[in-house]
């Protein structure tokens, strides 16, 4: 009879070994042996981000050197990497992981860029630099050889 399991839990199920024997006369052990139910992603503890920019938590940025184009920049100089679109708008290039960041890096030669990933102690920093460059929102993983991006979202 099938089970449902719910997504986040850990079955268990007993395996027969012969290694490790407790008992001389018993051919068999059993062991408990832990199958995880879920691709191995860890549920989350705390509440998923809310408030202003929470889009940009978990994403991951590219930090260039601040040549004067934008009035403000982090404590190092430098400004998260921004695109204009076809209406005009900038938006903040944001990716969901730091794989998918390189990548475009090494289509683009830009050079000095570093990507870092947005947490609850710099987001207000990385949404505040964009909101004064103008940005309307951020683009996620942009593809710049196919010009496509996966997902947009407004701050």
């Amino acid at each position: 009879m099938p089970r449902e399991i719910c997504p986040g839990a850990h079955e268990f199920r007993l395996t027969r070994s012969r290694k490790n024997r407790t008992n001389p006369r018993d051919k068999t052990e059993f062991r408990m042996q832990q199958t995880s139910t879920t691709s191995g992603r860890r549920t989350p503890t705390q509440p998923p981000p809310s408030g202003p920019g929470a889009v940009l938590e978990g994403l991951w940025v590219l930090l260039v050197a601040n040549e004067g184009q934008l009035p403000t920049a982090d404590a190092d100089g430098r400004v998260p990497m921004m695109a204009r679109a076809g209406d005009d708008a900038a938006y903040l290039l944001g990716f969901k992981n730091v794989v998918k960041a390189r990548q475009f890096l090494t289509a683009t030669e830009v050079e000095g860029a570093e990507p870092r990933m947005v947490v609850r102690g710099n987001r207000d920093e990385m949404l505040r630099i964009a909101r004064t460059a103008g940005a309307a929102g951020v683009l996620v993983d942009y593809d710049p050889t196919t010009q496509q991006y996966a997902a947009a979202a407004a701050f």
